[in-house]
């Protein structure tokens, strides 16, 4: 039976928020939040981080993450991309080159607010084998259509498309949906031969709204703990202070 491997992806840096990946949201380090929903989805044979940062392996490993040696600095930059730093777990020598057609499942340390439905969806879009999807994203519904969006020229608001015929009113026009960034899933082997997670044909699942918060701000981080103490947000995974000792 092929296996399936969740990889964090967490480098050390980060310019906007420095540290992030260890900052604490409800008491615990971000990146505990993808580690431990992915090991208690049960869905994954090994739960793996990718760091280039000591402290962030001593935490990972503390709340029960794989850390197979850290990755090299060129990998950890502002200008490395998530599809680079896919490719050199799955070609490094480690068990995930084990299997080329494995699922791996990449949960970014940054969106913490996930459900264990909506993982296992992304799974089992990715593993059903279908010859017209090559890989899986999480999307949520977006509040602003398109041909709304604007680029500043000088000191003119220009239309982002042009010749899209501006929708005046969301009801009128077709939804729109934009990556979360919450999950990307591959077929190792597909992934391979492309080297790239947005391949020709990408799968998806939609999540909610309070599940697509993206840390990349305090603002962002302080917008997590308020979803996490409304009561609409019952069913997203929470850790609990009582079950840990990291």
């Amino acid at each position: 039976m092929t296996s399936h491997v969740a990889l964090i992806p967490a480098r050390g840096g980060s310019r906007e928020l420095p540290g992030k990946n260890l900052l604490a949201l409800n008491g615990f380090p971000l990146i505990a939040w993808s580690i431990r929903v992915a090991l208690e989805s049960g869905l994954f044979s090994k739960v793996l981080v990718s760091t280039d940062s000591e402290r962030i392996a001593e935490v990972s490993e503390k709340f029960g993450a794989t850390v197979e040696g850290l990755r090299p600095a060129s990998l950890a930059s502002d200008v490395a991309t998530l599809d680079d730093v896919v490719f050199y777990e799955l070609t490094k020598g480690s068990d995930l080159n084990s299997d080329r057609g494995q699922v791996v499942v990449v949960l970014q340390p940054t969106s913490p607010l996930r459900r264990l439905r909506d993982l296992a969806a992304v799974v089992d879009t990715i593993a059903s084998g279908s010859a017209e999807i090559d890989s899986v994203i999480s999307v949520g519904e977006t509040h602003l259509h398109p041909s709304a969006l604007r680029r500043i020229d000088g000191q003119l608001a220009r239309p982002f498309f042009g010749g899209l015929e501006l929708v005046k009113r969301r009801q009128d026009g077709d939804k729109g949906y934009a990556p979360t960034g919450a999950y990307f899933a591959i077929n190792s082997e597909r992934f391979l031969e492309s080297r790239k997670i947005y391949a020709d044909c990408v799968g998806f699942v939609v999540t909610p709204p309070h599940c697509n918060v993206d840390i990349d701000s305090a603002l962002d981080l302080y917008v997590a703990e308020a979803v996490l103490s409304w009561e609409g947000s019952g069913d997203v995974f929470r850790l609990e202070q009582s079950s840990y000792r990291a």
